[in-house]
């Protein structure tokens, strides 16, 4: 089709950092803002399709400056977005593969104060990275945005292909985004775009040519450029107006006209001339950009827990509320979500961090990387401490006793640790509701005990008692092999290493004797006499790697209790002072956990480093848990995208009809699968084994990533068989449990409670395959939100039984009601399609 027309979008690639300390970048970003302003006046009488437009490609620096700009200034931005001369995209930041699908609802909570502030928000954007996860589809689309503009880079990965073009990308539940899939940012510069306007055109013309004759089926062009190199947090080139204008006035009639316009002027003009042309793609669309997430490993495992921690705290702030009506601190999440929201932004440091790690810049733009998520996680700790505290307080307690809280909304057992001194050993602790002493044990550090049937999103009131349980154990160690009712673990007592995992239930052994690693294994990776640059995508050279495993200083008995039993491997490793390996087996619960600590050394030179999970699944299915719901290992990812790995969302599962493993991976969320893909830029892939490498560090980037990492990380899995084929509602409430611990305190004796029950829900849904994924009070204080999502692809009607409120209402997303729901008695009932995100609002 003949090209007739060049769209020119004039936007910055915002990151935060990478260019100046982030603190500077949110001014700089402001002062651009002003610039935009004039340019837009200064324009006003130019030609309609050579005045000035602004595109803000995301969002963050707009409310870091609304928090403080007069009202003079906001309304000066607004007529100019009135006149659609500015547009407002939905995402306040690039982000990285770190955000639940969760999270990316809380971070795009900007776009509704946006709207009320008069700014309407239709469109998002991404740029660099190839590609976003199909968990932002049915978010963006709930929300009213249902257009992506995307702007991949062409280092450090393949964009899909083919580019500039179209489609509509489909979710599970059946929710789709128009997305252009478009040209490089600042590939029109290239061209001549912004130089001579007689000059470009020679380049631009053979450029429209050469996509006429491979069949371009639409009749523009889009460009979207910066003010010019970096591209990164640039400010405004009035010179583009200038240049749209001499164009226009030059061009031939057989040329194209250029227009300046806004992403929404292409989405309007795509979807009316071609919009039932345009084919649909449906699956997860993986990037390379995504080991990002491991070359600050540490700060990462942090960013993990914290937003648990930030959700356990909703729950049970909410819960408190409902007790008591008092308020819950909505201020203080929505700074937890911010700074997390910044360490998800998909920038750790300055262009030189590797070149130059210990320049003041890069040390600086660091720190407050970190500092983000530490600010993060001591917002959540301090939110769930003082919510926990509030439900406690409201508790009528005839004597002491242990409360515990469990987050997740349905009914769970769960091994608890009390940590206090001095514990009388002779007493036990009592189940309200059998009356019979729980299963417990107490050393110096505290007591640990078996909590059962704890109520859904309630607490259970454990008492203290004269009578003490200690069962008969079938936990046992022999040297190094573990033994409880539902398997037998072995360490090799000679490598350290977990050489077998026997299932008695199945009769099977759940390890793959034919791999070279066992479970859990620590393998570590160097390039072979080559650099960084032999991972450059424009190299292409599926370089050599040298791996080399660890050596055992010595294998240890680790906790030994009738309740938990545990062996510690401590071995010397490349790159390491020392890597511990400590796997545990419990008397009732039916998995097995493994904590693997590394006790990193600095080392700047490209390394990385994995740890082995060789399971034995014959013909096995792999599914992740992903922003999107489930995705399955291969069948569920966009054609030619990544394969070398998958950022997952809690945990991986390998089925087959008879049997499968599930691991819940809480900290580390990079996965590999099959065997190690590091330089292979696969885009096909069919796992050869039901292995998974958990990718747990890398610096093999040669900008913004940290160049070393250093210090103690930490990184938990949780590993259970199952009989069957794969239950998805099973696979997520496994992850949900690993990562939602229960709280657990001691509460003295209280009189004055308003809580008489020793055991309380406050919240329960029904069928199983339905999962909350939240459980809030409401943004704008009115009532609560419950979010849902059903897991296993079958249509079905879900009861949402609450201790609280008499109104239900299907609301957005982003909380704005839509229709009405039946409640009666406390339950509301209402169908909920296959795969659907399903937000309702409780009222009284």
């Amino acid at each position: 089709m003949a090209i007739s027309r060049i769209f020119l979008i004039h936007q910055s690639y915002t990151r935060i950092g990478y260019t100046d300390y982030q603190e500077f970048v949110f001014r700089q970003h402001v002062d651009t803002f002003q610039q935009v302003m004039e340019a837009c006046r200064r324009s006003n009488d130019y030609p309609a399709e050579a005045r000035f437009r602004w595109t803000c490609d995301v969002n963050g620096a707009l409310q870091y400056w609304f928090a403080y700009a007069d009202s003079q200034q906001l309304k000066a931005w607004n007529r100019w977005v009135s006149e659609k001369r500015i547009e407002i995209t939905a995402f306040p930041f690039h982000f990285t593969r770190l955000p639940s699908q969760e999270a990316l609802i809380r971070y795009l909570y900007s776009v509704e104060r946006l709207r009320d502030a008069g700014m309407p928000v239709a469109t998002a954007t991404t740029v660099g990275v190839h590609g976003a996860t199909s968990g932002v589809i049915d978010v963006l689309a709930d929300s009213n945005v249902r257009h992506l503009m995307v702007a991949a880079g062409e280092n450090r990965g393949v964009p899909l292909e083919p580019r500039p073009s179209a489609f509509w990308w489909e979710s599970a539940s059946g929710q789709r985004l128009l997305v252009w899939n478009g040209l490089p940012l600042d590939f029109g510069r290239t061209l001549g775009i912004g130089d001579n306007a007689e000059a470009a055109q020679k380049t631009i013309s053979e450029y429209c040519a050469d996509l006429e004759s491979r069949e371009y089926p639409y009749d523009f062009v889009v460009f979207p450029v910066t003010s010019g190199k970096p591209g990164v947090n640039t400010s405004v080139d009035f010179g583009l107006s200038e240049f749209v204008k001499d164009w226009n006035e030059s061009a031939s009639d057989d040329m194209p006209k250029i227009e300046f316009v806004r992403p929404t002027d292409v989405f309007t003009h795509l979807e009316a001339t071609f919009g039932d042309s345009i084919r649909t793609v449906r699956g997860e669309w993986p990037d390379w950009w995504s080991d990002g997430i491991a070359s600050s490993a540490y700060e990462t495992t942090v960013a993990r827990q914290a937003l648990a921690a930030a959700m356990e705290a909703e729950r049970v702030a909410t819960c408190a509320h409902f007790i008591d009506g008092s308020t819950v601190p909505a201020e203080e999440f929505r700074e937890a979500y911010w700074y997390l929201s910044l360490y998800d932004e998909h920038t750790w440091g300055p262009q030189g961090s590797v070149s130059q790690p210990y320049a003041a810049s890069t040390q600086a733009q660091w720190n407050a990387k970190a500092g983000f998520v530490h600010r993060a996680a001591a917002l959540a700790d301090n939110l769930l401490t003082s919510a926990f505290a509030r439900v406690t307080d409201q508790i009528r307690a005839e004597d002491d006793a242990v409360v515990v809280f469990n987050p997740t909304p349905w009914k769970r057992s769960a091994f608890i640790h009390l940590p206090k001194q001095k514990l009388d050993t002779s007493r036990g602790i009592q189940d309200p509701e059998t009356g019979v002493a729980a299963p417990k044990w107490i050393t110096d550090q505290g007591m640990s005990f078996v909590a059962t049937d704890l109520p859904p999103l309630g607490y259970k009131v454990f008492k203290w008692t004269d009578t003490s349980a200690f069962p008969e154990s079938v936990l046992k160690t022999e040297g190094t092999t573990l033994f409880n009712r539902f398997y037998e673990l072995e360490v090799d007592g000679a490598t350290g290493i977990i050489s077998r995992w026997y299932d008695k239930r199945l009769n099977r052994d759940l390890l793959d004797d034919r791999n070279p690693y066992g479970l859990a294994q620590y393998i570590y990776e160097r390039i072979d006499g080559q650099g960084r640059d032999a991972l450059g995508v424009s190299s292409r050279s599926n370089p050599s790697f040298v791996r080399t495993s660890p050596t055992v200083a010595r294998v240890r008995s680790g906790r030994q209790s009738p309740l938990a039993a545990s062996l510690v491997s401590e071995f010397l490793a490349d790159g390491t002072r020392k890597v511990t390996q400590e796997v545990t087996l419990y008397e009732h619960q039916p998995w097995v956990d493994i904590e693997v600590t590394v006790h990193k050394h600095a080392v700047q030179e490209p390394e990385s480093a994995y740890l082995a999970f060789p399971f034995f699944v014959p013909n096995s299915t792999t599914r992740v848990a992903t922003a999107a719901g489930l995705t399955e290992v291969d069948h569920g990812l966009i054609q030619d995208t990544c394969r070398d790995w998958i950022t997952t969302q809690g945990w991986v599962d390998f089925s087959n009809d008879s049997f499968g493993v599930t691991i819940a991976n809480p900290d580390a969320p990079l996965a590999q699968f099959g065997r190690i893909n590091t330089g292979r830029w696969q885009t096909r892939f069919n796992p050869r084994s039901s292995t998974l490498f958990s990718w747990i560090l890398n610096n093999y980037w040669d900008s913004n990533y940290r160049a070393s990492q250093d210090g103690e990380i930490k990184f938990r899995y949780r590993m259970q068989s199952h009989e069957g084929e794969f239950d998805p509602a099973a696979a997520w409430r496994f992850g949900e449990e690993t990562a939602l611990r229960p709280t657990v305190a001691e509460v003295k004796q209280n009189h004055k409670g308003s809580q008489l029950e020793s055991v309380k829900s406050f919240l329960s849904v029904e069928p199983d395959h339905v999962i909350v994924t939240a459980v809030k009070r409401a943004e704008d204080a009115k009532g609560y939100i419950v979010r849902l999502r059903e897991v296993s692809g079958r249509p079905t009607v879900v009861r949402l039984e609450l201790s609280r409120g008499n109104k239900a209402n299907v609301a957005t997303a982003l909380e704005m009601n839509r229709e009405s729901v039946p409640m009666i008695d406390g339950v509301a009932i209402r169908y909920i399609d296959a795969n659907e995100l399903l937000t309702l609002r409780i009222t009284e």
